[in-house]
């Protein structure tokens, strides 16, 4: 078992290169820590202020990040292979060349979030609340190569298994055509 740090106020702390794995964070403040390159590993996160954090290159594999808040946070090269970040809010966050294979992001929020170069290879986006806006990386930069040609839309732009297809809620064919700057 690894550290107990819940409730802990660790805002804008220097954590490169530490090793959190197992351990418990749950409900801490973390808003602006440097979390770069740090393992993660079965961390427990749920509820944890991540906001402006930068968890770059951080190994967040199988991390518990339930309803967990990282706003603006820098997660370019991230491992969150398998992580459970169910109603995580990752508005405006950047996670270029991310690892999210088989990461559970239902009813999370990916508005405005960067995902070029994002690995996402059997992730559940059931729910998940996103602008078209996030249309507009480029399909051959998204890796693997998901069909993102007629992504299916809910009317609060929330990503839907194609068997729920509604009429009209598709994005504008040129917001496809677009690159991904901002």
């Amino acid at each position: 078992m690894g550290a107990f740090l819940a409730d802990a106020n660790l805002a804008d702390t220097d954590l490169r290169r530490a090793d959190l794995s197992e351990a418990v964070m749950n409900k801490a403040n973390l808003q602006g820590a440097n979390l770069e390159d740090a393992k993660m590993i079965h961390t427990r996160l749920k509820e944890v202020n991540l906001k402006a954090a930068n968890l770059s290159r951080a190994d967040l594999t199988k991390a518990d990040l339930r309803d967990t808040e990282l706003e603006n946070a820098n997660l370019i090269g991230a491992n969150l292979r398998t992580a459970y970040l169910k109603g995580a809010n990752l508005q405006e966050a950047n996670l270029t060349s991310a690892v999210l294979e088989h990461a559970n992001l239902h009813s999370g929020n990916l508005r405005a979030a960067n995902l070029r170069l994002a690995q996402l290879n059997g992730a559940k986006l059931t729910g998940t609340i996103c602008k078209e806006r996030i249309y507009k990386v480029q399909i051959s930069q998204v890796r693997p190569r998901l069909n993102l040609a007629n992504p299916v839309c809910h009317r609060n732009r929330s990503i839907l298994p194609a068997e729920t297809k509604k009429p009209n809620c598709r994005p504008k064919s040129s917001h496809l055509s677009q690159g991904s700057s901002s």
